[in-house]
């Protein structure tokens, strides 16, 4: 059988299709046929690619983990001002449950208590995150503009506060919305820094 041309790219949408199922089915008996049903290919196409089920969910945490820390990381980086650079962090650290990036994304975290490979790639998500927040806020203290404190420590809290709003917003929680989740951390940021110009800036996905 010949190769077809732009694996990469058959690939990628492949990893899409799956990430719209899980976003759909969730992980339990996700099947093959599901992410081929969701590709519009048949069953034989993906495992031409993904022998099977557990190398494709590799894939998509990986695909997930790579795409959430750089669309963070361009954000941030797009401007001088660690004020505003944080707040765009923020914004962008609460998860949009529409996205089905967001609810594929816990699925699967929930899915390292199993498997050594996906724990990896959670951590390595944590430790990411936490590195852009720090970065951001070593700016801050650099420019004195935030509190001279543990940056790592501030870092830390404030993905763990992110990722604990991000469950209840996948769940669908009626009482927490993505508004008062970004507040939230805003307010732990405000405090923790000291630094009341600490707002959410809406930024362009």
């Amino acid at each position: 059988m010949a190769r077809p041309r732009n694996q990469h790219a058959r690939r990628a949408g492949i990893v899409d299709a799956a990430t719209r199922a899980i976003a759909a089915r969730g992980l339990m008996g996700l099947r093959i046929k599901d992410v081929a049903d969701a590709a519009g290919l048949s069953p034989g196409s993906i495992t031409y690619y993904f022998p099977g089920i557990d190398e494709l969910l590799l894939a998509v945490h990986e695909a997930a983990v790579t795409r959430f820390y750089e669309t963070r990381r361009t954000a941030a980086t797009d401007v001088d001002d660690p004020v505003k650079a944080l707040a765009r962090l923020v914004e962008l650290g609460i998860c949009d449950p529409d996205d089905p990036m967001s609810p594929a994304l816990y699925e699967l975290h929930l899915y390292s208590a199993r498997s050594p490979a996906h724990a990896e790639l959670m951590s390595t998500l944590f430790d990411l995150e936490t590195s852009l927040y720090r970065e951001a806020i070593d700016g801050g203290i650099a420019e004195g503009v935030f509190a001279d404190v543990d940056s790592e420590r501030v870092a830390r809290a404030a993905v763990a506060l992110e990722d604990g709003c991000g469950i209840h917003l996948v769940g669908r929680t009626r009482t927490l919305d993505a508004a008062s989740a970004r507040s939230a951390v805003m307010q732990y940021l405000q405090a923790a820094l000291r630094c009341p110009d600490l707002v959410v800036e809406e930024s362009p996905r």
